[in-house]
């Protein structure tokens, strides 16, 4: 038996392009990964299928991953499965000597890319897909996506009012609107005026 310990898994060797879920939700969750089922133990090996641990900032998963073929035939074989609290403490508790001391939380961290905001976004205004089949789709709790949401929303809101580029709604007038109006109502001060002047001015247009 391999006396190697379990170590930390550095998401920098997870292949975007063979394992574009695996690094997704790795991503999404914050939090530490560990591979269990490598000798490689640190690192994500390219061609062979991984069971990882995620002790997530928020929801935490077991993920068995096969990345896609080299030749591309075979699509990436993705299965995950959530954890609930108390495992995750425990295994928290366990695992915490292999890599380094668990952080206590102090809430959730600003651990999801932007593009994962925005693939929400597009998945709740343009698909028309509930919040609810979106956690379902992504493995992430309704709280947290609509958390994300919000967020992308307020950041596309100032980029209307200052007139910034939004190519995902560039020639969707109506949905400007909306989410202006949406921005006022979560507004106030100098922030709302900002937002209605714009939102009184695209009105007029």
């Amino acid at each position: 038996m391999s006396s190697k310990k379990v170590r930390l898994l550095n998401i920098e060797t997870v292949n975007k392009d063979t394992r574009p879920r695996l690094f997704e939700m790795i991503s999404i969750a914050g939090g530490d990964a560990y591979v269990l089922s490598s000798e490689v133990l640190s690192d994500a090996p390219d061609d062979e299928k991984l069971l990882v641990l995620v002790i997530g900032t928020g929801n935490s998963l077991i993920i068995e991953d096969t990345p896609k073929s080299a030749d591309g035939e075979a699509e990436e074989v993705y299965k995950a499965m959530l954890i609930d609290d108390t495992a995750r403490e425990n295994l928290a508790k366990i695992l915490a000597p292999a890599g380094k001391p668990r952080r206590e939380s102090t809430g959730r961290p600003r651990l999801y890319h932007e593009d994962v905001a925005e693939e929400l976004f597009i998945d709740n205004y343009q698909k028309n897909l509930s919040i609810k089949k979106i956690s379902f789709r992504r493995n992430m709790s309704p709280t947290t996506v609509q958390k994300l949401l919000n967020e992308y929303r307020m950041n596309l809101a100032n980029k209307i009012a200052n007139n910034e580029d939004t190519p995902i709604i560039s020639n969707d007038t109506e949905n400007k609107l909306k989410i202006l109006e949406w921005a006022i109502s979560k507004s106030a001060g100098e922030t709302r005026r900002n937002f209605e002047q714009c939102y009184f001015k695209m009105i007029n247009m």
